[in-house]
């Protein structure tokens, strides 16, 4: 009953982030050189899975609740639990504890990874966010499309020079070192934020990046000096 409850309220909470009009809007990229990006700031294939949203998160949960293992699903309900703020109410610079979750795909329903260090930073109206640790790394920014707070980025093995997300090609997959990376952001609380992806290049069906803020060190109280005699 616990498991049927999460896959209904979460497919009822998620409503396609772009619209097929969207995704269809500039798909033909020029003859030489890297691809025009569309209005949106998107490659023409992520607004396609963006656009396939829905259908990408109920594939892949359907096969992640019922393979994964109690602990894994346990966490997964954690992860997507919470109503995001909107967009203008975020705070998201700062650094981050980040764990990838990665749902449906041919190796496993359910693969919830160890935690690794991510940063965010504000690049005037956008943030920027880097995965700093971990054999997989990423570069990406979250700007705010179509009312979404949405990451488009570039994921990469680490010592590759990975291109910028708007100089990636319009047919590139992956080539095995570096692969595009498009997400919807939500921050449901001042210390947690998810990263939506549906239909990753990679592996799965859908990923979700889960991340909670490394709290502040503590500053030591250095105690009065007592009074001289």
């Amino acid at each position: 009953m616990i498991r049927k409850a999460l896959v209904v309220g979460i497919l009822s909470f998620y409503s396609a982030p772009l619209t097929a009009q969207d995704a269809t809007s500039s798909d033909t990229p020029p003859a030489d050189g890297p691809p025009a990006l569309q209005d949106n700031g998107l490659r023409p294939a992520d607004t396609k899975r963006l656009v396939s949203f829905d259908a990408a998160a109920g594939k892949a949960l359907k096969q992640a609740l019922a393979t994964g293992s109690r602990g894994d699903v346990d966490m997964l309900q954690e992860v997507m639990a919470g109503t995001p703020v909107s967009p203008i109410s975020t705070t998201l610079p700062g650094e981050w504890k980040c764990r990838m979750l990665k749902l449906g795909g041919d190796l496993n329903g359910l693969v919830v990874y160890a935690p690794f260090a991510c940063t965010m930073t504000a690049e005037g109206p956008e943030f920027d966010l880097t995965k700093t640790s971990g054999s997989q790394r990423l570069n990406g920014r979250i700007s705010l499309i179509d009312g979404q707070m949405v990451l488009t980025g570039t994921g990469y093995v680490e010592g590759t020079d990975p291109l910028p997300y708007k100089d990636l090609p319009a047919d590139l997959q992956s080539d095995g070192t570096q692969w595009p990376i498009v997400g919807v952001v939500e921050q449901v609380s001042t210390d947690r934020v998810r990263i939506l992806m549906p239909n990753p290049v990679l592996e799965s069906d859908f990923n979700i990046l889960d991340l909670r803020r490394v709290p502040a060190p503590e500053i030591e109280q250095i105690p009065d000096a007592e009074p001289a005699n």
